[in-house]
């Protein structure tokens, strides 16, 4: 008795056969894509959190700025009135004046040297940003 192997052969489908090449063309695509997320997402993410902070920064500088200026303009109009107190000569009150008036100026110095500070430090981070692209 010959025993002989039988293979059946199914008759190929030309339409299946490019559907599953089209499913496989885009999982390729999808799966280069989910690549290209994976290493770009940290990198918008930094961006976009950089934004929101510098955006929130601003507002608050500004915010400060305000109530600085505020403040230097009160602290402006006070005046120093001594002149109903018994017993102080003029020499006393003149002199509480003229250091009353020498703070008020030292005041404006340090908001003027506050200023420049911050746009040193803005500078220096935009060094920083520059230096780190390289």
């Amino acid at each position: 008795m010959i025993l002989m192997r039988v293979t059946e052969i199914e008759p190929f489908d030309s339409t299946l056969a490019r559907k599953i090449q089209s499913v496989t063309i885009q999982i390729e695509n999808l799966t280069q894509q989910l690549a290209d997320y994976r290493r770009t997402a940290p990198e918008r993410a930094v961006r976009k959190y950089t934004a929101v902070v510098e955006a929130n920064k601003s507002d608050y500088e500004k915010g400060v700025e305000v109530v600085m200026e505020k403040e230097m303009e009160r602290a402006q109009n006070v005046e120093l009135n001594l002149d109903g107190f018994i017993g102080l000569d003029e020499e006393r009150v003149d002199g509480v004046r003229k250091a009353w008036m020498a703070g008020n100026e030292k005041l404006e110095e340090v908001r003027d040297e506050i200023k420049c500070v911050v746009e040193r430090l803005g500078m220096a981070k935009e060094g920083r940003e520059v230096v780190s692209r390289m």
